[in-house]
């Protein structure tokens, strides 16, 4: 037995041995951290042997340290949110900056001051606020276009005024335009709700104007019930807008002028009109991606014609509520117009289907290419053609991939053209339709740049207005803000000084608005140098 004994306890002292050297030959394994792999798509770190690990603390915490995040540098941004009209302070109205990479957002206080950290960037700024909107015209005049792909509720980046924030800004003051509400129904000749119609706000320039927070675009629940914002004191057009009726619009005499934070209700009806869909065509058959709608109507002794709807992805639409003959065609953007084809409408005619080609592949009557000043070519830039003529109109297209511009079914005689690209500047010709082979040459752009009196560190507001230049030895005025509108910038001025780049050369005369008042300048912009201005901007809290 005690032999037994002695060989069960030598066994066992056998195999802890055993054990133990084991694990004293899998501890450098265990411990080598150099031959750890980082699990896929890992950031980069560095990594530490077991000797750095275990006798070297310092290098562990600055290991640590690397793996922290850096904190990221902020930046202040404040102003006041005023009423645009009487300049009084908007209490509990809501900040917003946005960009690619993130948004902020802040409340006013009482006295309309607001205070937003944010990182370095370059943002869109607006506001919003109780019975107080902040609105902006479409760059696109509405001419017929589609209204059924516009998104209530849906901020319009576009139309918001941009700045370059790098460094703390005092004073970026906003103004809001007071604002009503009007609340209604719509319903069919039956009295019966329309469910799914679009409701927007249209301008008498014939411009959708846009709130930049969307609440100018509503569509009807249904019940045909809707609500839409509306500044207050001035005439507006309602348009309403369904795939089974005629298109509607309705004018101030339905709603009269509204004051700030009035709710008005109306009852709004649509008819079943006249509705012409179908698709437009090149003379090879292939759609017509981008052009323009045109209805041909008597003018004196001659035709004219009159934008009534989009061309999109070789699309049409177009509505009349009321009976009548209609002659239609498609102008494309690359192609010359199609042929005409008349309808004879009645309440309740649908035509569908309906084929607008272009019968032939005719050279254009004015054409031509646009080049940087360097001598490259331009695309997507935006080129309108201006008839001098009493029958003429205004054309507005976008350069190709090569440059190329061109306008078809131009009257004989006097044409300008302009054509405008936000970094390359702007250019003009005055020609004798038909022409051919017209290379324009944009002017290139500037730097405006100066001193500020009475302001060290501050924001102003700058827009381009008008551009003067010399067609046939006489000066002629281009309205910017007209041809190609646009919102503007908010420009630092940081220890009294300012800069302004990308701005057209041209003799410019600008906007420049700060503390709610507005002034013009008049600046010579040469291409590729700077500009110096003095601006007489009052500090203190005149606002």
């Amino acid at each position: 037995m005690i032999k037994s004994g002695a060989v069960k306890i030598s066994l066992c002292l056998a195999a802890g041995i055993v054990a133990v050297l084991l694990v004293i030959a899998l501890l450098p394994t265990a411990w080598d951290f150099s031959n750890q792999r980082e699990p896929p798509n890992s950031p980069s770190i560095r990594k530490v042997n077991a000797d750095q690990f275990l006798s070297k603390r310092g290098k562990l915490r600055r290991l640590e340290a690397q793996l922290k995040p850096r904190r990221e540098k902020r930046v202040e941004i404040s102003g006041t949110v005023m009423e645009r009209t009487s300049h009084t302070p908007i209490p509990d109205a809501t900040v917003y900056l946005a960009s690619p990479d993130g948004s902020y957002r802040s409340t006013t206080d009482q006295s309309g001051r607001y205070v937003i950290s944010v990182a370095p960037d370059d943002y869109r700024i607006w506001a919003t606020a109780s019975h107080h909107t902040q609105y902006g015209n479409s760059p696109v005049q509405f001419a017929g276009r589609n209204l059924f792909n516009e998104v209530p509720s849906k901020v319009r980046l576009e139309l918001i005024p941009r700045i370059a924030v790098r460094s703390d800004r005092d004073r970026v003051d906003l103004r809001l335009s007071a604002s009503a509400t009007i609340k209604g129904t719509v319903r069919d000749v039956d009295h019966q709700p329309v469910s799914g119609a679009v409701i927007a706000i249209k301008t008498g320039g014939d411009k959708l104007l846009r709130a930049l927070d969307g609440r100018d675009i509503a569509r009807t629940d249904r019940r045909g019930r809707f609500a839409v914002t509306v500044p207050a004191e001035r005439n507006l057009h309602l348009l309403v807008e369904h795939p089974e009726f005629a298109r509607a619009s309705y004018g101030p005499s339905r709603y009269r002028h509204l004051v700030k934070g009035e709710l008005h209700t109306v009852e709004l009806t649509l008819v079943d009109g006249c509705i012409i869909t179908g698709k437009a065509i090149d003379h090879l058959g292939r759609p017509i991606e981008r052009g323009v709608l045109q209805e041909v109507v008597q003018v004196g002794s001659s035709h004219g014609q009159i934008a009534v709807g989009a061309i999109e992805g070789g699309r049409f639409r177009y509505t009349k509520a009321h009976k009548g003959v209609v002659r239609l065609r498609a102008l494309p953007q690359y192609a010359p117009p199609t042929e005409v084809l008349e309808f004879t409408c009645q309440d309740g005619d649908r035509y569908d289907n309906v084929v607008l080609s272009v019968a032939t592949a005719n050279s254009a009557d004015v054409e031509g290419r646009l080049f940087s000043v360097d001598g490259r070519l331009v695309p997507e830039a935006t080129v309108v053609g201006v008839s001098k003529q009493e029958t003429g109109s205004v054309q507005q297209i976008t350069t190709d991939a090569e440059g190329r511009w061109l306008f078809w079914d131009v009257p004989e005689g006097q044409f300008i053209v302009v054509a405008q690209d936000d970094l390359l500047g702007i250019a003009v010709e005055e020609l004798r339709a038909p022409a051919w082979g017209v290379d324009l040459v944009l002017s290139g752009t500037g730097t405006v740049s100066g001193t500020t009196e009475h302001l060290d560190s501050d924001v102003f507001f700058f827009a381009p207005l008008n551009c003067r230049v010399t067609i046939d030895n006489k000066i002629v005025p281009l309205g910017l803000d007209a041809l190609f509108p646009r919102q503007g910038r908010y420009i630092e001025i940081d220890s009294g000084r300012f800069r302004i780049d990308h701005v057209p050369a041209c003799e410019l005369t600008a906007g420049v608005s700060h503390q709610g008042r507005l002034q013009q300048i008049e600046i010579d912009v040469r291409p590729g140098q700077s500009t110096a201005v003095s601006l007489s901007l009052e500090g203190g809290d005149g606002r």
